[in-house]
């Protein structure tokens, strides 16, 4: 008795719980009957009932699995949604360990490269030697971000706000920065051979010991940026504005400085062989014991620049009327 009670209590909840779906059956097989009754009043047979149904339960079938995967998709598309938005809440955790983890799962599931992450906001995240080769950041929040020895190999930067963002160290090789804010970022020790930092704001950065080579930094703005002992050989340097940057003892070997501004810059002990500058302004600049052998500074601006100690040759071009102070070092004239 008791669990004929139970059986029944059971079976009301079920079907005031599904009333519709309940409504939904028992009209389906009112309808069914009716039907039939209507077309075979006196030949009520198995026969003739299969003879009704057959043609059309193939394609009955078919409608139903085709709801069934819709409805399958549906669900398993809300499921991914959601999980996405939570592990992108994850990546721009503070706590290395969760963040890091995040990135393992965006990447598994292809979100790390297929713009997911576009627009995110991920300030002050903590990702130290995240993998993030090939990922798609563009437009991505990452001010503040620590990004020291990360892998961000061949990664999408394009418009990204780095802004004091720490990328000592990090891998940025062929990495794409056009437009980014980098504006007191820190990049001490960092590969970006290759990169594209054109019209990016570096101002105010710290490039300390960077490899630049064959980076272009067209129209990039590097006021008061750090750049000693970085490497910039064959770097295209085209219109950058490096007022009063400091570039001690940097490798501007065959760098294209072309109407660059260098105003106010300290380029003392620089390597500029063969670099082109042409139209560059270098009024005030320190060129003190800088070597410009091969260096074409044909048109540039060398008012009040600091020229003891220089060392050229007989292929150092200078701005027409311009004639070496007597203490310039002469290579092989």
């Amino acid at each position: 008795m008791k669990i004929r009670k139970i059986f029944l209590r059971r079976l009301k909840t079920y079907i005031v719980g599904n009333k519709a779906g309940t409504i939904l059956l028992v009209a389906g097989l009112l309808i069914l009957v009716g039907g039939f009754a209507s077309l075979h009043q006196n030949e009520w047979t198995f026969v003739n009932i299969v003879d009704d149904l057959y043609a059309n339960f193939g394609s009955e079938l078919i409608s139903i699995a085709i709801t069934v995967l819709i409805i399958d998709f549906l669900y398993r598309r809300g499921e991914e949604i959601q999980l996405k938005a939570q592990l992108i809440r994850e990546i721009s955790s503070a706590n290395n360990g969760f963040a890091r983890r995040a990135v393992s799962q965006l990447d598994a599931h292809g979100w790390l490269t297929d713009g997911s992450l576009r627009n995110a906001n991920l300030e002050k995240a903590d990702l130290r030697e995240a993998n993030l080769e090939k990922a798609d950041l563009a437009g991505v929040n990452l001010e503040e971000a620590h990004l020291e020895t990360a892998n961000l190999r061949e990664a999408n930067l394009q418009d990204t706000n780095l802004s004091r963002a720490n990328l000592s160290e990090a891998n940025l090789f062929k990495a794409c920065l056009i437009g980014a804010k980098l504006h007191r970022s820190k990049f001490e020790d960092a590969g970006l051979f290759g990169a594209n930092l054109k019209d990016a704001n570096l101002s105010e950065a710290n490039l300390e010991r960077t490899y630049l080579e064959e980076a272009d930094l067209t129209n990039a703005n590097l006021i008061k940026t750090n750049l000693t002992d970085t490497r910039l050989a064959k770097t295209n340097l085209t219109r950058a504005d490096l007022s009063k940057a400091n570039l001690t003892r940097a490798r501007l070997w065959r760098a294209n400085l072309e109407r660059a501004i260098l105003w106010a810059a300290n380029l003392e002990e620089a390597n500029l062989e063969e670099a082109n500058l042409k139209q560059v302004d270098l009024a005030g600049a320190n060129l003190r014991k800088a070597n410009l052998v091969g260096t074409n500074l044909e048109g540039a601006d060398l008012e009040n620049a600091v020229l003891e100690g220089v060392v050229y040759d007989s292929t150092t071009i200078w701005p027409e009327g311009f004639i070496p102070i007597s203490d310039c070092s002469i290579r092989n004239c």
